[in-house]
């Protein structure tokens, strides 16, 4: 598999707006770790996006924030930090938006929503 990201992150926020902590949380870092793995493995073994992305020069630090429902189905999707190529930017709205839904919002979470904020160093 190509070597597409270099280094990502993940944080979850409640419906209030907080960041969910991880840190001494075993449940909800794991919950992180594989909603991580969806994401990044999707832009990873998308062939539309790999191409883009070989001709995009330059590395990307790209930003998304967007919202999941109880059941995991994406409501909205922005992007905070634009790749600077509107294709590249497409391309990830794309993936995201055929992905339609993440994994359901575990129970112990007590949140009825979730904003996850994204971020990934993309290499070409």
């Amino acid at each position: 598999s190509p070597n597409t990201i270099s280094s990502s992150s993940l944080i979850m926020r409640g419906k209030n707006g907080n960041i969910i902590p991880t840190e001494h949380n075993l449940k909800c870092a794991t919950y992180l770790d594989q909603t991580a793995k969806i994401l990044s493995s999707n832009f990873i073994y998308n062939k539309e996006f790999q191409q883009q992305l070989k001709q995009h020069k330059a590395t990307s630090h790209i930003g998304l924030s967007f919202k999941i429902n109880l059941d995991g189905k994406i409501l909205k999707l922005d992007i905070k930090n634009s790749s600077n190529d509107i294709l590249l930017d497409q391309y990830i709205i794309n993936i995201l938006n055929n992905l339609h839904y993440l994994i359901p919002i575990p129970e112990y979470l007590k949140e009825e929503e979730l904003t996850l904020d994204f971020r990934a160093i993309l290499n070409h």
